[in-house]
């Protein structure tokens, strides 16, 4: 029974001894692994960049998988309808501004003003771009169509040349200083201007222009400027909802 009770004694300490053991291995993993998280600055999970993966950031998360996901939505756009809702074919810009914003779509937000002020480009630094709805004088005359100032006397509605059918400009404007097809008087490139040299803003901008032919007192729109506005909503709604290009 005294030898039985050695070998069992034998055994506990042998078994105590691999406890041991263990513990030491697991205490060394702890501190490998310590060691490697303050050289890192902490674990993935604490927002360090993985190891595994050179492109991911503090979060863990690869930026290219995120552009990749910013690539099938619409780039972020202010939409700045202006006019004089008294003058009649003048308010159509302003209703258009007034119709997107009823949209609600993602990423688009829709201002209605009566004119452009420089406080409004602080908005152009948190967009992509920029689309300026306006109306311009419609002549008849293709190559001398601008958009306001109105001319004075103001074209009489009554004389005005064979009614075409609806359609609508699409321009870009360039900052101010620089060549644009754009002939409206400059407050939209002297807001693209102060935007890019104030706040550093980067959008691009276009010019969505609908033709009008009746300006006087009323907020009636012509049948001319009617159609044109709602041709010129179905394209703006086909850009605003399009995926970005990749």
């Amino acid at each position: 029974m005294q030898a039985n009770a050695s070998q069992e004694n034998s055994m506990q300490a042998n078994a105590s001894q691999e406890n041991s053991m263990q513990a030491n291995a697991s205490q060394e993993n702890s501190s490998q692994k310590n060691s490697m998280q303050g050289s890192l600055g902490g674990s993935v999970g604490d927002g360090v960049a993985d190891p595994l993966n050179p492109r991911a950031d503090r979060s863990g998360v690869d930026p290219q998988e995120n552009r990749e996901a910013d690539r099938t939505n619409p780039p972020a756009t202010l939409i700045l309808g202006y006019g004089n809702t008294l003058r009649g074919d003048d308010g159509a810009g302003y209703g258009v501004a007034e119709i997107v914003d009823r949209w609600q779509l993602p990423g688009v937000t829709s201002r209605a003003v009566h004119q452009l002020t420089p406080e409004l480009s602080a908005l152009f630094v948190s967009v992509d771009r920029v689309i300026f709805v306006d109306v311009f004088v419609w002549l008849g005359d293709p190559e001398n169509d601008r958009p306001d100032p109105l001319p004075d006397p103001l074209p009489d509605p009554l004389q005005q040349p064979q009614t075409p059918a609806p359609f609508y400009r699409w321009e870009p404007i360039l900052p101010e200083g620089a060549a644009s097809s754009l002939g409206h008087s400059s407050n939209p490139r002297s807001l693209l201007a102060l935007a890019h040299s104030l706040f550093g803003a980067t959008c691009t901008a276009h010019g969505l222009l609908i033709p009008g032919v009746d300006f006087s007192l009323g907020e009636r729109l012509s049948p001319l400027t009617q159609a044109s506005q709602t041709k010129a909503l179905g394209y703006l709604r086909q850009i605003l909802t399009a995926p970005a290009a990749g």
